[in-house]
C-alpha cells in the first residue's frame, strides 16, 4: 500500500470508537461551495442518506433541523470539500449534530480557525514529488504512466509549474487530454 494511503488509514483509526473530525489544509484556490447554495447541499445530504423524495419543500432553516434530527446518533462517513467558514458548518448542521460513535468526517479547508473541537485531527497533505507528479499528470493527459517521448520536456514543465499539487496536475492533464494535441500543447507553450 502507498505510504500516503497507509498514513490516512492509520489516522482514520476505523476500529476506534468516538467521533473524529479530520481536516486537510488546501493549497489552491477553488470555487467556493457556498456558490452551490446551502439549501442545495442540505438537500443533497438528505437525499444521499434518506432517498431522493425526502427533502422536498425544505428551506435553509428546515434543512439544518432535519439534518440534525436525522443524523443525530447515527454513524456517518462524510467528506466536505472546501469548507471556508463557520457558516458552512452551521448550515450543514455539522456543529449541531451528535454523530454516532465511529463517525468520521473529513474536510478540506484553508481556514484552520473554524475547527475547534477535541476530536479534531489534522492531516497535512504534502505535494507529490517529481516522479509521482509526472506519473499522475501522464495518466490524466496520455492515459499511461509516462509521457510519450515527444512530450517529456513539456510534461516536466507542467510538473514544475504545478509544484506537485495533485488537483492541478489532474485538471491540466485532463484538459490537455481532450485538446487537439498539437494545438493544446502549442498553446500551453506560449
Amino acid at each position: 500500500m502507498d505510504e500516503r494511503v497507509e498514513a490516512v488509514v492509520k489516522l482514520l483509526d476505523v476500529d476506534s470508537e468516538g467521533v473524529r473530525l479530520y481536516y486537510s489544509m488546501e493549497w489552491a484556490e477553488s470555487e467556493s461551495s457556498s456558490s452551490f447554495g446551502f439549501v442545495a447541499l442540505q438537500k443533497q445530504i438528505l437525499s444521499n442518506m434518506f432517498g431522493s423524495g425526502f427533502h422536498n419543500g425544505i428551506d435553509d432553516g428546515d434543512g439544518v433541523k432535519l439534518i440534525a434530527q436525522r443524523l443525530s446518533n447515527r454513524k456517518v462517513f462524510m467528506v466536505l470539500d472546501d469548507v471556508n467558514d463557520e457558516e458552512q458548518l452551521e448550515k450543514l448542521a455539522i456543529k449541531h449534530v451528535s454523530f454516532g460513535s465511529g463517525s468520521r468526517i473529513i474536510m478540506t479547508t484553508r481556514n484552520r480557525s473554524i475547527l475547534e473541537a477535541d476530536y479534531t485531527f489534522e492531516y497535512q497533505v504534502n505535494p507529490l514529488d517529481h516522479v509521482q507528479s509526472l506519473k499522475l499528470f501522464s495518466r490524466h493527459s496520455f492515459g499511461r504512466i509516462a509521457p510519450p517521448d515527444d512530450y517529456v520536456s513539456l510534461s516536466r514543465e507542467v510538473v514544475y509549474t504545478t509544484a506537485g499539487l495533485p488537483l492541478a496536475l489532474e485538471v491540466i492533464g485532463s484538459l490537455l487530454c481532450h485538446q487537439n494535441k498539437a494545438f493544446g500543447w502549442m498553446f500551453w507553450r506560449i
